[in-house]
C-alpha cells in the first residue's frame, strides 16, 4: 500500500530540524515520530546548511532565506535555491 505524499511547511521543516540539532533528539527516532523518510530529513538538513554557508559568505548585504526554496536575495549565485 502506498501512503500519500505530505507536504511539510517551512516552519515543519524548521521545527523537525530543530529538534535534531538543538535538542539532540535522536534522527532515527524523530524519523519515525514525525513519518518521515531518513533521507526527507539529510535533504532538508543539506539544504538548511547550504543556505547558512551562503548567508555567511554573503556577509551583512545577505537576506535570511525563508527556507521556503526560494531565493533569498536578488543573487544569481544565491545558493538558497532548492
Amino acid at each position: 500500500m502506498r501512503r500519500s505524499r505530505n507536504n511539510h511547511s517551512a516552519q515543519e521543516k524548521a521545527s523537525i530540524l530543530r529538534e535534531c540539532l538543538i535538542d539532540k533528539v535522536a534522527i532515527s527516532n524523530l524519523c519515525d515520530k514525525r513519518g518521515i523518510h531518513l533521507m526527507t530529513f539529510y535533504r532538508w538538513q543539506k539544504s538548511l546548511l547550504e543556505i547558512c554557508i551562503g548567508c555567511l559568505s554573503a556577509g551583512a548585504a545577505h537576506q535570511p532565506p525563508s527556507f521556503s526554496g526560494k531565493r533569498c536575495c536578488s543573487r544569481k549565485s544565491c545558493p538558497a535555491k532548492t
